[in-house]
Order: structure tokens, then C-alpha cells, then sequence
């Protein structure tokens, strides 16, 4: 099956990061996706996330199901936070990838394996970095098999919606939607869990000393050793969605749903607290002369000293 060069028609900036949305024409009609980009660059990696089975869009939203969770797209706001490119994009008959000459009984799983090649291909000519797939139900699947060189699976429980992080010795952490901080090995063994009060969508920050950083729905902001055993633990006023960021000093800026941005030193005393206003699920970045940049849910970017 070949393709034509896909076309990116709308760019908008936000805050820190730029948005395209991307058609890619292919021989059973155009397919339909939104490419996240960082700001001033391409990132570290890009990946392209894979929507699961039924009628499941890009941003993980279903027909099916009653609101709009914007899983995918809250995935894909997380990932640009730690400098991860993403596209993800509608499978066919889906959201913008409709067709007037297909139906359902036309597709088959090889036609959404042969998609995320096309996919592949694309972001492969467009960019000098690793491209990794990532799916979720269906979705897991048709991401192991285009590449074919997957060295392990491991199952956590509950969905992962933040990225995973890896320490210089290359064990990983991840949290997940049962609440759960696990370290995996290099191998794919889990070595620990630890369990806090509620869900963990954010990504864990390590530091120097190689203490896991990481905020849950419980409201807490945990400090895990690399054993797994609890260091400390600092409660807000709300649910902790965004990734923690630590400077050079060791200091961790993590915001809240209860309208804080928090500075906490390494021993887990709270430094200061600035009031955003609103919610703040966006990770701080910090400029080279140590001005804080972080966005919140009134729509806007502060830049704190």
C-alpha cells in the first residue's frame, strides 16, 4: 500500500508547545490525527498513540460511553511535557477519518495494522528520533506487531496515563490507575509496588539521589526511596495530577487541583506556594536563569522568580 506525503494544514501555538493537524492520504481514503510538538524543537523521541477497539477516537473518547474522558489526549499533553513528540490520530470510520465508501464489514485488523505502519513511515521521514508506539485494548496489540522487536510485556493494572521514567541503573517507574508507584527492571520484572490512596496519572520525576518523585489523586506528593520504602510524603488541598519537576538544587515544583503551585526542599518541607488561580495539571519548566514557567486551567502561562 503506498501513500502520498501527508499534509499538516492548521498549526496553532500554546503556551509552550505546537499543535498540527495532520492528514495522511492513503489508497482507502484519508486518515485524520494531531501532531503535539515542543516548542522550539522536535523532542527527545515520538510516539504514536494508537486508539483501542469500537468506536474509540484520538483522544480516547467513545460514541459508546457517555461525556469525554480525553485519556489519549491527556496522554499525549504528559508526554510533551517530558519532551516526547506524539501523534495520535482517528482509525478509520472514526471522528474525522470517515469514509463514503467504506463500512465496517470492509476493515479488518490487518487494515488497522497496515495504518500505523503508514503512520510509522511517516513520522520516520519527518523526524531523526525513535518513534515508539503506544496502544491501549486493541490498541496493545496492533502496536506489537509492525516493529516486531518488543524484548517484554508487563501488565501493571489500571491504566498508565503518565510517561514512564528510567534511572541511570535503567530500572523504570510508572504509576498506575490503581493508585500504584511500580519499579520494573531492566528485564520487565516488577521488583516493587508502592500503593498510595488513589489514582497516579503523572509521571514520576527521579532525582539525583535517585528518589521517586510523584504526586497522586489521594492529594499527596510522594518521595519514594529506590528500595520502595516511603521517604516522605507532603499532602495539598487537591488532587495531584501534574509531574513534579526538580531543579538543580533538588527543590520540586509540583502544582495541584487545589490551585497551588508547591516548592518543596529534599527533606519534604514546603518552601512557598504561589495561588494560580485555578487548577494547575501542567509540569514546570524552568529557564536557564531559574524563572519557572507553568501554565493552569485559567488559560495562562505564569512566570514565577
Amino acid at each position: 500500500m503506498k501513500h502520498l506525503a501527508l499534509i499538516c494544514l492548521l498549526c496553532s501555538s500554546v503556551g509552550w508547545a505546537a499543535s498540527e493537524e495532520v492528514r495522511l492520504d492513503t489508497e482507502l481514503g484519508p486518515l485524520f490525527g494531531t501532531l503535539e510538538l515542543p516548542a522550539d524543537s522536535f523532542g527527545t523521541a515520538v510516539a504514536l498513540i494508537i486508539a483501542g477497539s469500537g468506536p474509540t477516537d484520538r483522544d480516547g473518547n467513545s460514541t459508546l460511553l457517555p461525556g469525554k474522558n480525553n485519556s489519549l489526549k491527556y496522554l499525549a499533553e504528559g508526554l510533551l511535557g517530558e519532551g516526547i513528540a506524539t501523534l495520535r490520530y482517528d482509525k478509520r470510520l472514526i471522528g474525522e477519518s470517515t469514509s463514503d465508501e467504506l463500512t465496517e464489514e470492509d476493515l479488518r485488523f490487518d487494515t488497522y495494522v497496515a495504518d500505523a505502519e503508514l503512520w510509522v513511515d511517516y513520522l520516520r521521514q519527518r523526524f531523526d528520533l525513535p518513534v515508539f508506539l503506544i496502544g491501549h485494548s486493541e490498541g496493545s496489540l496492533i502496536a506489537l506487531r509492525p516493529d516486531g522487536t518488543v524484548a517484554w510485556k508487563v501488565a501493571l493494572g489500571g491504566a498508565i496515563e503518565g510517561a514512564a521514567s528510567i534511572d541511570d541503573d535503567g530500572r523504570i517507574y510508572a504509576g498506575t490507575g490503581r493508585g500504584e508507584i511500580a519499579q520494573v527492571d531492566a528485564s520487565g520484572a516488577v521488583r516493587w509496588r508502592f500503593k498510595t490512596g488513589d489514582e497516579v496519572r503523572a509521571t514520576p520525576a527521579i532525582a539525583r539521589d535517585g528518589t521517586i518523585v510523584v504526586g497522586s489523586y489521594d492529594g499527596n506528593v510522594y518521595a519514594i526511596r529506590s528500595n520502595g520504602s516511603l521517604r516522605w510524603k507532603v499532602p495539598t488541598g487537591g488532587r495531584v495530577r501534574a509531574s513534579a519537576r526538580i531543579d538543580a538544587d533538588g527543590r520540586i515544583y509540583v502544582g495541584s487541583q487545589d490551585n497551588f503551585l508547591y516548592c518543596i526542599d529534599p527533606s519534604g518541607s514546603v518552601l512557598w506556594r504561589y495561588n494560580v488561580g485555578q487548577d494547575v495539571d501542567s509540569t514546570v519548566e524552568i529557564g536557564s536563569d531559574g524563572t519557572l514557567y507553568v501554565g493552569s486551567d485559567d488559560g495562562g502561562v505564569h512566570a514565577l522568580r
